[in-house]
C-alpha cells in the first residue's frame, strides 16, 4: 500500500509472502528439572498438538540437548536451552537458546553476556511475577533491566494463573484455568518497552503430579498448555537455505524480533503480521478483533477487520498491539524500536 516502506533502522515482521511462520511453544519443563514429562514425552505432545517447535528450559540444566533432544524429531523442531537462575539479584530467571553449555558467570550480567557470546540468545522469564498465597507460588521478579537482554517473555500462562491465588479459590483455578489468564500484565509490558528485544510468550509447562485423596493427578498436562499461548516465529525463505529452518534459524529471528504471540483457544493465529511504516504501524490480520495500540505511553483503541490496516503510531518508541476477542488477549505483538 502506498507509504509502507519500513523506517530506516527499525526491526520489522516480514510481509507473509516472504517469511515462513513456525507456530510453537517456549518455556517447558521436563524430567530433567522438575517436569514430569521426558523430553521424548514432551516432544510426542508437541507433535500430536501440531506444533513446530518446542522451547525446553530445565532449570540449570542442559540435559535434555545432551540426551539428544535437539533439532528435528517427529517433525518437530527441539530448541533444548535451559533457564538460568542468578540467587544474587534475587532469583533471576533467564531462558537460554541456541547454546551447547550452561553459562558462565555468576551474576545476570555475566550469564547474558557469555550466552550472547555463545551466539545464543537470552530471554527474561516472568520477569514481573505475582505471588499466591500458597506453597509454591512464590513471585519470582526481576528488580532491574540489565543491558544485553535479547527479549522478554511478556506473557507466562502459569505465572498469571498463581498471581493471588488462595485455598479458598484453588478449586476452581484447577477447574477453570483460563479464567484467570486473559492478556500480559501491564506491568510485564513495561519491563519489555525499557529491554527491548523480542517479545515472547510461553505456558511454564511441568505437567505436575498431584495426590490427592490417594490418587495420583496431572495438573495443567503439556497437551492441555500447548494448546493455549503460543509463539510464532518468522523466518525469511531463504533461510536453511531452502532446507527446512534450523534451531539456528529461529534464534537468529528471535533475536532479531521477528515472532508474536497468540491464544489458540480464541483462534488460529497464522497470517498475523505487524510493521513499521511511515506514519504508524501496518496490521494484516487472519480475523476480527478489538485492537489496543500502546506507544509513548498512551493506549489507543482500534477496532480490526480482516486484512490490512494501517495505525497512527509515534516513531522511535516502543509499539505493542493487544488484540482481544471476548476480552481476552488474542494475539499480542511487540516492536522495540
Amino acid at each position: 500500500m502506498p507509504g509502507s516502506e519500513p523506517l530506516p533502522g527499525t526491526p520489522r515482521i516480514p510481509d507473509s509472502g516472504l517469511s515462513v511462520e513456525l507456530v510453537g511453544v517456549l518455556h517447558v519443563h521436563t524430567t530433567f528439572s522438575d517436569g514430569s514429562g521426558s523430553p521424548a514425552e514432551v516432544v510426542e505432545a508437541a507433535a500430536e498438538c501440531g506444533l513446530d517447535f518446542i522451547g525446553i528450559n530445565d532449570h540449570m540444566s542442559l540435559g535434555a540437548r545432551e540426551s539428544g533432544c535437539s533439532g528435528r524429531i517427529s517433525g518437530v523442531l527441539a530448541l533444548s536451552g535451559a533457564e538460568m537462575h542468578d540467587k544474587w539479584w534475587g532469583g533471576h530467571h533467564l531462558l537460554v537458546y541456541g547454546v551447547d553449555r550452561l553459562p558462565a558467570g555468576r551474576s545476570i550480567r555475566g550469564m547474558i553476556e557469555d550466552v550472547a557470546g555463545l551466539g545464543g540468545i537470552a530471554i527474561a522469564a516472568h520477569p514481573c511475577e505475582h505471588p499466591g498465597y500458597l506453597p509454591m507460588t512464590r513471585s519470582i521478579r526481576w528488580r532491574s533491566v540489565p543491558p544485553g537482554l535479547g527479549g522478554v517473555e511478556v506473557w507466562n500462562y502459569m505465572s498469571q494463573w498463581k498471581a493471588g491465588v488462595t485455598p479458598l479459590d484453588l478449586a476452581r483455578r484447577l477447574r477453570e484455568p483460563d479464567r484467570f489468564v486473559k492478556s500480559p500484565a501491564r506491568d510485564t509490558v513495561a519491563f519489555w518497552e525499557k529491554a527491548g528485544g523480542c517479545a515472547v510468550g510461553g505456558p511454564d509447562a511441568h505437567a505436575f503430579l498431584l495426590r490427592l485423596f490417594g490418587r495420583t493427578r496431572v495438573a495443567f498436562p503439556y497437551r492441555m498448555l500447548f494448546g493455549r499461548i503460543r509463539t510464532h516465529v518468522l523466518l525469511d525463505r531463504a533461510a536453511g537455505g531452502g532446507n527446512l529452518p534450523t534451531e539456528a534459524d529461529l534464534v537468529r529471528a528471535l533475536a532479531a524480533g521477528s515472532c508474536f504471540v497468540s491464544n489458540a483457544l480464541l483462534g488460529d493465529a497464522r497470517g498475523f503480521r505487524m510493521r513499521r511504516v511511515t506514519g504508524g504501524v501496518e496490521v494484516e490480520m487472519p480475523g476480527p478483533g478489538d485492537g489496543l495500540l500502546r506507544a509513548g505511553g498512551g493506549e489507543y483503541p482500534f477496532q480490526l477487520g480482516e486484512g490490512r490496516s494501517l495505525l497512527p503510531a509515534p516513531a522511535g518508541v516502543p509499539v505493542s498491539l493487544d488484540v482481544r476477542r471476548k476480552g481476552r488477549t488474542w494475539i499480542w505483538c511487540g516492536l522495540c524500536c
